[in-house]
């Protein structure tokens, strides 16, 4: 009895096409599939899986659409969903830059030999 291997799913090269953008409402990020209406990711890229979301979850509400308006609101969806996640990595870049501004201060004094309180080294 000889065993079959079983076919991986991950290794099977899916990529995602262009026109499930205004057919889906669905991006690419990451090498996944993201609804830009409620940003769920569908686990496997096919075609099938994605039309099913989009069917059981989204049609009813947008397939009245059609034509200019319908890639009019995807853009729109894209754009929030783009915006809303953007604020998470400017707020971290900022960060980055305090706890780097921090450390030069911390550098400076202790290279003067300075206590903290010293306000005179640090506006050098």
């Amino acid at each position: 009895m000889s065993l079959s291997k079983k076919r991986k799913v991950d290794t099977e090269c899916r990529v995602f096409n262009k026109k499930w953008n205004n057919d889906y409402f669905f991006i690419e990020q990451s090498n996944v599939a993201l609804c830009v209406i409620c940003t769920e990711k569908v686990a496997v890229m096919k075609e099938y899986n994605i039309g099913r979301h989009y069917k059981s979850k989204h049609a009813s509400t947008y397939n009245e659409l059609s034509g200019k308006l319908r890639s009019d609101k995807f853009e729109i969806l894209k754009q929030n969903l783009l915006a809303q996640q953007s604020i998470f990595t400017k707020r971290s870049r900022q960060n980055e830059s305090l706890v780097k501004a921090s450390f030069q201060v911390a550098r400076t004094l202790a290279i003067a030999g300075k206590p903290f309180t010293d306000g005179q080294i640090v506006k050098e």
